[in-house]
């Protein structure tokens, strides 16, 4: 008898395991693109359609049908679209980080230049008069 008490005890749990878990009808309306909404989520998309499409999804998980059968239901109402696809992500453009890191690069050249001059960060630093003046006192700067 106690053989039989320990299979049980082993048997159980994996029998357990084996049962698909019914879904989260929530994570479900997430996960599946919804075809009468381009690029959005069912749960993101407003077409009636696609309401009728959540309600049945809360039925049959409130039924007990795993999430995969859930998805393979929704899937065979239209065969032509790919409800597991995701959207593109959004891609960051380089022209905002270029812009910043050109904007740090002058600041950080500005602090160096007042510093090395001997001012603080309230005093104004005084711009040579012309061009030609500002050239020579880098020449000279740079010739020491």
């Amino acid at each position: 008898m106690s053989v039989r008490v320990v299979a049980l005890a082993v048997l159980l749990p994996a029998v357990a395991a084996a049962q698909p878990e019914p879904a989260n009808a929530e994570q479900v309306v997430r996960q599946v693109m919804s075809p009468f909404c381009p690029g959005k989520v069912l749960s993101d998309c407003p077409s009636p359609r696609a309401a009728e499409w959540r309600v049945d999804v809360h039925r049959w998980a409130s039924e007990g049908v795993p999430a995969p059968a859930i998805i393979d239901r929704l899937q065979a109402r239209t065969p032509a679209f790919d409800l597991r696809r995701r959207p593109p992500p959004r891609e960051t453009s380089a022209v905002p980080i270029a812009a910043f890191a050109m904007a740090s690069l002058v600041l950080l050249w500005a602090a160096r230049r007042l510093v090395r001059r001997g001012g603080s960060a309230g005093e104004a630093i005084e711009a040579p008069s012309s061009y030609d003046e500002r050239l020579d006192e880098e020449l000279a700067r740079l010739g020491d």
